[in-house]
């Protein structure tokens, strides 16, 4: 009996990436990803839409392919994840970099849609030092964002960096110009530099490609909602959860413990994680699974009908009681795209403890909006 991957004859998309300019180096860790231009080819069930988009990543000769794909067109994105710490622009097929200018790609059944090539830029790039205006303590996991105002008026965050055990941070991958930087960290007061408490006030930083700005630095003070100190919300399961069956454990709650949201408004950093806030309270510490779902228009045979589409899952967190822990969610690249095109996004968020599960509706909204 054929497999459903060979009834639906599916497609891709290949290409190179390489360093725009004399050299035409191959670029090696570039994510490179495909995201379909019909959201009505999702559906409610993974399987139903799991062929709508897909990532790669630039091997050492700048190669990509992106492959089991619809046969459907396709945006066709070309970035540099934070992790990378890799210092190029991001950009659309054909060098473009708004979605209404993009080039879009078509896929063939049982066929690979060819050099769909990208020659990246390098970007200008902004450091500096982040500290406690109270203590002078270098301050963790800050998120700094290089903001500008687009041709709709619109303050966008076309790089954002997160600050190291030092304090440290950069921002990388910015096209030249002016910028305003604004910093956010949990238990502080959101800040721009330099030492001004609104965007409209902040001082604005010239960044050159392919150059550094250095020595924007930023004492913050303290206020704002508190986190959790690290290690207080885990990444990995802790002992006694199943990862494909829930959390395990005892069937009923643990005593004196509850789990809740500690806002209804979750921020999206730069690299599309969503940043739910959550408060343990009681004497024992809680675990929890969080998932985000929207609904989506699809079409069921022949008719127009809405269904509810998982666009992130968290892993199994253990949290410390009487903390307030911030969950990272990887939205899918369906997620991104429905963020991107609106700015913000009403979501259902299911939060699943032993033996309860809370629903909540919250709004996504993108990192720049909020800072």
């Amino acid at each position: 009996m054929p497999s459903a991957e060979a009834a639906e004859a599916l497609g891709g998309i290949s290409g190179t990436v390489t360093e725009a300019g004399g050299s035409h180096a191959p670029v090696q860790g570039i994510e490179v990803c495909a995201i379909t231009t019909n959201f009505e080819l999702l559906g409610e069930e993974e399987s139903e839409y799991e062929h709508t988009f897909g990532c790669a990543t630039t091997g050492a000769t700048g190669e990509y392919e992106v492959a089991r794909l619809h046969p459907e067109s396709f945006y066709v994105e070309f970035l540099a994840l934070p992790p990378s710490k890799l210092n190029y622009i991001a950009q659309l097929y054909e060098g473009k970099y708004e979605l209404s200018e993009a080039t879009t790609v078509p896929v063939a059944a049982e066929k690979t849609t060819p050099n769909i090539d990208a020659k990246l830029s390098p970007g200008a790039e902004i450091a500096g030092v982040l500290t406690s205006a109270a203590t002078g303590a270098p301050v963790n996991e800050a998120v700094a964002c290089a903001l500008r105002t687009n041709a709709k008026g619109q303050v966008e965050a076309p790089g954002c960096g997160i600050s190291e055990a030092s304090g440290a941070y950069t921002i990388r991958g910015l096209p030249s110009g002016g910028y305003k930087v604004g910093f956010e960290a949990g238990g502080f007061e959101v800040a721009y530099y330099n030492g001004k408490t609104s965007e409209a006030e902040a001082e604005l930083v010239q960044a050159t490609a392919p150059n550094l700005t250095p020595g924007i630095d930023e004492a913050l003070k303290p206020g704002g909602p508190p986190t959790a100190p690290p290690g207080s919300a885990s990444a990995e399961p802790t002992s006694g959860t199943k990862l494909s069956g829930g959390l395990g454990g005892s069937s009923s709650p643990p005593p004196d413990s509850t789990l809740s949201l500690a806002g209804k408004r979750i921020t999206v950093s730069r690299d599309m994680d969503a940043l739910v806030k959550v408060d343990c309270t009681g004497t024992e510490s809680c675990r929890a699974k969080l998932t985000l779902r929207v609904k989506t228009a699809v079409r069921v045979k022949g008719k127009r009908t809405l269904r509810t589409v998982t666009i992130g899952t968290s892993a199994i967190l253990s949290i410390l009681h009487g903390k307030t822990a911030t969950a990272r969610i990887k939205l899918d690249p369906a997620g991104r795209k429905l963020l991107r095109d609106h700015g913000r996004l009403e979501v259902e968020l299911a939060l699943v403890t032993p033996g309860r599960k809370q629903d909540d509706t919250v709004v996504l909204i993108e990192r720049s909006a909020r800072l």
